[in-house]
């Protein structure tokens, strides 16, 4: 009977350490799993607000090469209209 119980005493600390010592490796793989993420978030921020500068930045040159562009329309359509009407001179 004391043999059993010794058996039982020892399986049972057993089973807590074991316990204790799993669930202290699984918390710090589950730290280092999260540090790691968070430095990939981290750097998908930098990107992305990278990437929303690059977009403002070709939007505003866009914008200044359309302005451009219309001018030299008008001004092509302002030359053509001086030149027509000086040919009917």
């Amino acid at each position: 009977m004391s043999e059993t119980i010794t058996l039982i005493t020892g399986l049972g600390v057993g089973l807590l350490l074991g316990g204790t010592l799993v669930g202290l490796w699984v918390s710090t793989r589950l730290r280092a799993q999260a540090q790691r993420a968070e430095a990939t978030v981290d750097e998908l921020r930098k990107q992305l607000d990278l990437e929303r500068q690059e977009g403002t930045f070709v939007r505003r040159e866009l914008t200044e090469a359309q302005q451009a562009r219309v001018a030299a329309e008008t001004r092509i359509e302002e030359t053509t209209r001086q030149l027509a009407s000086q040919k009917d001179l």
